[in-house]
């Protein structure tokens, strides 16, 4: 990322634009990473400074214990922070940000549910990431807005293609094409409705490119097991008594992830898929009540 403030910027040379995408393909894969991190991050900040949000003490005292964490031991990780919701702006990837926006929004959500922040500090802790995030915003935010600006465009020509592939999968809705066929077969379907020349390589919907390769039950499967693996994060939110930033990370990346697969294809890339299975994996694992010895509370 150093490299993009340095002028080498990651340039396409078929548009001729330039972008923000690190070691990946493409904006939008690097996005969902970054999102990942910006959610682990947070999560790891709130969970350092939870005890103090939660303590009893006067306002004046908590808001001076809670300055000198963050000024003190928490500082190397808010920087960090701030550098990857940065680098998430100058992706200008639309999707990947608003997709990372939902996760934060389901972390703190789920971090209320395990009570690991006060109800009461939320109204201020929205309004201090508003005001972090005008910030980044304003700084590096130019070809995010400029995007966005272009959303109506972008949904216009992908929905063709959305609907030749459905065209496809109701051809063959129960076996599927075959897992990674994708490429192979959508040339078979593709009409005048689509305008460019470009190559489609993938559906950019992971949820439709499934069902084509896989078939409706499959996919289905697939869905559903991600979903309980979701659930079993949701419920051990509770059912955990430590250690509960595990699961609420598990849960909001899920979203993040989820919502993004939706108009793109960042799980077909082995960067976003190990990194979200690892997150995932160590998030369920932490999301049961540790057996213990008669007499104590489970953790």
């Amino acid at each position: 990322d150093k490299m993009y403030w340095f002028g080498f910027e990651n340039r396409d040379w078929i548009s001729g634009k330039t972008t923000l995408k690190s070691t990946q393909i493409n904006r939008n894969i690097y996005a969902t990473l970054a999102g990942m991190a910006l959610i682990s991050g947070t999560a790891l900040l709130l969970d350092q400074i939870g005890s103090l949000l939660r303590a009893d003490v006067p306002s004046r005292v908590k808001a001076r214990w809670i300055l000198k964490q963050l000024l003190g031991a928490s500082a190397p990780l808010l920087v960090a922070l701030l550098v990857i919701a940065t680098a998430l702006a100058l992706t200008a990837s639309r999707a990947g940000t608003l997709s990372t926006l939902l996760g934060l929004g389901v972390l703190l959500v789920a971090l209320l549910r395990a009570r690991s922040v006060p109800i009461r500090q939320v109204i201020g802790m929205l309004t201090v990431v508003l005001l972090v995030g005008m910030g980044v915003f304003s700084l590096s935010g130019d070809r995010l807005g400029a995007r966005l600006d272009q959303l109506d465009s972008t949904n216009s020509a992908r929905l063709p293609v959305y609907t030749l592939v459905i065209r496809a999968i109701s051809d063959s809705p129960v076996l599927g094409t075959g897992y990674g066929t994708f490429s192979d077969v959508f040339p078979l379907y593709r009409d005048s409705t689509i305008k460019d020349t470009m190559v489609w390589g993938n559906a950019h919907s992971t949820y439709l490119e499934n069902m084509l390769e896989l078939g409706i039950p499959a996919a289905l499967a697939l869905f559903s097991a991600i979903g309980y693996c979701g659930w079993i994060c949701w419920r051990g939110l509770t059912r955990r008594r430590r250690n509960r930033v595990y699961p609420a990370v598990g849960l909001a990346t899920t979203v993040l992830v989820a919502a993004h697969s939706t108009v793109d294809f960042t799980l077909a890339i082995p960067a976003v898929s190990i990194t979200y299975a690892y997150i995932l994996g160590v998030a369920c694992a932490q999301s049961f009540p540790t057996r213990t010895a008669p007499g104590k509370k489970p953790g």
